[in-house]
């Protein structure tokens, strides 16, 4: 799963309920049936707990303190977060490279005081 402009709002009940939708295809698929209500209810609760088939990309350019706790990757993982173990981005591409690579425009180009 790909998110663009990841915040906060990826996770919850938005995120849950995209996650039984994709646990049901996934069911649907390997089945070829019809799902019944056990189907259903079984994608629920797989829904909550991690699964080994669905990765999370998540892209943002104004990552918050809750995003990189949720998407960041510690500095040192055998440690618990903390102060000195903060959660960091996993790449940063920057907008100075972005404006140099031409996807986007330096809106600070032309600014006059």
């Amino acid at each position: 799963m790909i998110a663009d402009e990841a915040h906060s709002s990826q996770i919850g009940s938005t995120a849950r309920k995209l996650k039984e939708v994709l646990m049901l295809e996934i069911r649907a698929d390997d089945e070829e049936d019809t799902l019944s209500t056990d189907d259903i209810l079984d994608a629920v609760v797989a829904s909550r707990r991690t699964s080994g088939n669905l990765s999370y990309f998540a892209f943002t350019a104004t990552p918050k303190t809750k995003t990189l706790e949720l998407f960041g990757r510690l500095p040192n993982p055998l440690e618990a977060p903390s102060k000195t173990n903060r959660p960091e981005a996993y790449h940063v591409y920057s907008m100075r490279q972005a404006i140099e690579e031409g996807f986007i425009l330096d809106v600070l180009k032309n600014y006059i005081n």
